[in-house]
């Protein structure tokens, strides 16, 4: 399923890019929530599929599966963070934009099938 994620990004990246270049016209904060919004969810992804692989290899469900899986979502915490603390050049609505953006392309894409 992460790898699915992963090669579904192909279709939301050049949508997330698109926006982010009508939306630097128009505010530019919001176009740099997008497009840290969608690196982050990518690094999520990226990092959440190499713990994923790990686990099931080791398979353990442990305390380290656990700190893993809490360090992935510290990427996402990080970036809402510096939203909310520079609301001057960054917009936190830009950044939840684009960190759910690839999934509601998967849910399109999805049924579709």
């Amino acid at each position: 399923m992460i790898l699915e994620h992963l090669k579904n990004l192909k279709v939301s990246i050049p949508f997330i890019l698109a926006g982010s270049f009508i939306a630097l016209f128009i505010d530019p904060a919001f176009a740099n929530g997008l497009i840290l919004g969608t690196i982050a969810q990518v690094i999520y992804l990226a990092l959440l599929s190499r713990s994923i692989t790990g686990i099931l290899e080791t398979k353990s469900n442990g305390f380290l599966a656990m700190m893993s899986m809490i360090f992935d979502l510290l990427v996402i915490v990080i970036v809402l963070l510096a939203g909310f603390l520079f609301k001057d050049n960054i917009n936190y609505w830009g950044i939840f934009i684009g960190l759910v953006f690839d999934k509601v392309i998967y849910l399109i894409l999805n049924l579709r099938r």
